[in-house]
């Protein structure tokens, strides 16, 4: 499944991030890796937000898409 998958309150681990080097690197410095565990703010419409290590992020739709997670319930 992948981020955007989720609805909100539910919370989730990071499996994989597919994509390029800038676009890992890009996620890296947001705090964003494999093995963290989010839980989904607002999936639906626009942006997707998250709450992660205490703090709340925007992350474009598109890049959500290619943010395998795995779902830890609600």
């Amino acid at each position: 499944m992948v981020m955007s998958d989720l609805a909100p309150g539910q919370k989730a681990s990071i499996m994989a991030i597919k994509g390029g080097r800038g676009f890992r690197q890009s996620l890296l410095l947001r705090g964003l890796i494999e093995g963290n565990i989010f839980r989904m703010v607002k999936s639906n419409p626009g942006p997707i937000v998250i709450e992660i290590n205490g703090s709340t992020m925007a992350i474009g739709r598109g890049m959500a898409n290619k943010i395998i997670v795995r779902s830890l319930g609600g």
